[in-house]
């Protein structure tokens, strides 16, 4: 039985090394997007020194309230932001 077990797991692995190798040919990236640009970290600092609630923020945004929340944190921690 541990056996089959063995030669499925090696038949998966096989197919998604080759799925990953025809991605990448065909354009594909793999890993983690990357990050915000500097103009749409300061577009957002800007529109946190305004008076909006955070949800107004996030669809401006378009991203979560909780981003919202996290940018907020770290702004008031570091100086960029003065917003309550």
């Amino acid at each position: 039985m541990s056996s089959l077990y063995e030669m499925e797991l090696e038949n998966i692995t096989e197919r998604t090394a080759m799925g990953r190798i025809i991605y990448v040919q065909k354009g594909g990236q793999l890993g983690r997007p990357k990050g915000s640009s500097d103009s749409e970290k300061k577009k957002t600092q800007q529109i946190l020194n305004k008076s909006r609630t955070e949800r107004e923020i996030a669809a401006i945004t378009k991203c979560s309230s909780k981003t919202i929340q996290k940018a907020k944190e770290t702004g008031r921690k570091y100086g960029y932001i003065s917003c309550s």
